[in-house]
């Protein structure tokens, strides 16, 4: 067994982001579909999207602005009545949306805070959670929508819903027919994907990446709960961000594919920032994002044992499975 990382940038260093020098991907907007980010953070500070006319006009109302930024800060979808714009911070605890957008894009902070992957991509967050089950699709179908209007670069959707909705199947296509390029979390359940499907994790497109998650206390050990198999597409590193409120000084048990899913659209803001060419058609360029994020993967064994209280052994279904950006040093 590795030696235990404590810090919360282990991941950054394990997946070798800090040998790119430029890791601004300006132009590049990541909607981060999840529970409403803290937008007040200072390592957010110019990094979160923000148009009142796109805002008023999809919530039917006059937009309500943040007091101090004076611009609205996102939407909130958990009430299928009453979408308005959201500028309070994260109450989903242990302020899951925060830290996955501070993964994906959070600026350094001197003294507290290492950073994320891409230091100025533009985060967009759709509230869809917290939200009565019944309202839970809604709710995403609406923000895809709109992330398909405002011509989002990546979906960032660290959760999965299990079991079979044409809605979420029909609107994720239409989000790939639109160039956008998903990146999902595959689940903390311990099972394998193809026998659980869910959306989007287990959609089949070459502009979706799914993602499991390795664990902190055993180096390139696919995380025990980590959803697992053919369906996987690479793993990242499942725990780290900036860790706020009451849970500041405590992490979230390792191995969680929330945020792995978030150093992966971290690391294809950063792809598309850099080597991708914008006079290609837009579902060409999600797809070329993927095939640069696949084929820079680092190799380990197939299979990996996941630790000492399940001595069962995990198929990855992956030959390149752990995400790794030194290719990206050299451009």
């Amino acid at each position: 067994m590795g030696k235990i990382r404590t810090h919360s940038h282990w991941g950054l260093d394990y997946i070798n982001v800090t040998l790119v020098q430029n890791r601004n991907a300006g132009g590049i907007l990541v909607a981060v579909l999840d529970g409403g980010m803290d937008v007040r953070n200072d390592v957010f500070a110019g990094n979160v999207w923000s148009d009142s006319k796109a805002v008023s006009k999809i919530a039917g109302t006059i937009p309500r602005v943040d007091e101090h930024s004076k611009e609205s800060l996102g939407i909130d979808f958990t009430d299928p009545e009453n979408l308005v714009p959201f500028s309070l911070p994260d109450r989903l605890e242990p302020y899951h949306a925060t830290q996955v957008a501070s993964i994906i894009g959070g600026r350094p902070v001197l003294g507290s805070y290492h950073g994320g992957l891409a230091h100025s991509v533009k985060m967009m967050p759709l509230k869809i959670q917290p939200a009565h089950p019944e309202f839970v699709v809604e709710a995403i179908y609406k923000a895809v929508k709109f992330a398909i209007s405002q011509k989002v670069h990546i979906l960032n959707c660290s959760w999965i819903i299990y079991g079979q909705d044409k809605r979420l199947k029909s609107v994720f296509e239409e989000a790939i027919e639109n160039g956008v390029l998903i990146v999902a979390a595959a689940g903390n359940d311990d099972e394998q994907l193809e026998n659980y499907p869910g959306y989007p994790a287990a959609l089949r497109s070459r502009s979706l990446i799914t993602v499991g998650a390795v664990q902190s206390d055993i180096i390139d050990h696919l995380s025990p709960a980590s959803n697992y198999g053919s369906l996987v597409d690479i793993a990242a590193p499942g725990d780290g961000g900036l860790y706020v409120g009451p849970h500041k000084r405590q992490s979230n048990p390792p191995g969680k594919t929330s945020f792995a899913a978030a150093y992966v659209s971290g690391a294809a803001a950063l792809v598309w920032s850099e080597v991708i060419e914008r006079e290609m058609p837009h579902h060409q360029q999600a797809e070329m994002v993927k095939e640069f994020i696949l084929s820079g993967g680092r190799q380990v064994a197939p299979r990996i044992e996941t630790g000492d209280y399940s001595p069962r052994i995990k198929t990855w279904g992956i030959s390149n499975p752990i995400l790794d950006m030194r290719f990206l040093a050299s451009k």
